[in-house]
């Protein structure tokens, strides 16, 4: 994710790390480039797919970029 000088953290998103074996990171205001988080991310999201089907999708934040285009 890309956010700005303060991260932003859901009620749930410990939860979701958990259950799900992954973690968010909070980039900052100074990222990487946008091509390495998408395929970072859609990497991420195949793993999930591929282990959990898509019941992780209604319980992940809803910030995750790149999340959209992959349904």
């Amino acid at each position: 994710m890309v956010g700005s000088i303060a991260p932003v953290i859901y009620k749930n998103q410990h939860r979701f790390e958990r259950k799900y074996k992954v973690q968010y990171f909070d980039f900052g205001c100074t990222p990487p480039a946008y091509e390495c988080i998408e395929e970072c991310n859609k990497t991420v999201f195949n793993y999930l797919d591929s282990k959990y089907g898509g019941k992780w999708r209604r319980e992940v934040r809803p910030n995750v970029m790149f999340l959209e285009e992959e349904k």
